[in-house]
């Protein structure tokens, strides 16, 4: 009868096999640079709009990035954390109509930022809740700034 441990090392070694080479590179998923602006549908929940501000990648920035605008409507927090082809956001946008926010994982794709994300707005009070949902979100370069390495090499020489 066979050992525990031969299972065990065969179920190891499987697995180890089976996921060498699996996470991708920097080659098939390229940092995003530039502003890309988000165009969203909603698809769950009782919002009827999506108050979002452009995501903004940096040449330099690193792979978690977190900036604060202040413009003349309210302040915006936007974090973002890229991990190979998925990129981690949630994005608080303050304004007279209370604050909004933005969450969840965008996929790169072909020089798109592509997910599900869910949504939720307050009231200004803070506390009271005006709606809530998913929003299917793409987001894509502003101004026609490329996506990825032709980004970084358009950027470093103008």
């Amino acid at each position: 009868m066979p050992s525990y441990c031969l299972y065990t090392f065969a179920g190891v070694t499987v697995f180890a096999m089976t996921c060498a080479g699996c996470a991708p590179s920097e080659a098939q998923c390229p940092k995003p640079v530039g502003d890309y602006l988000g165009a969203y549908g909603i698809v769950a929940g009782n919002c009827t709009r999506v108050v979002g501000r452009p995501l903004t990648f940096g040449v330099d920035d690193p792979v978690n990035t977190s900036y604060t605008r202040t413009p003349p409507t309210g302040p915006e927090r936007t974090v973002l954390n890229r991990v190979g082809c998925t990129i981690e956001v949630k994005q608080d946008v303050t304004d007279m109509a209370g604050t909004s926010t933005l969450q969840g994982e965008l996929i790169v794709s072909e020089g798109v930022l592509q997910g599900v994300l869910s949504y939720s707005e307050l009231l200004p009070d803070g506390k009271t809740e005006r709606c809530r949902g998913q929003v299917d979100a793409e987001y894509s370069v502003q101004d026609g700034v490329p996506i990825g390495a032709a980004a970084q090499a358009a950027l470093m020489n103008p």
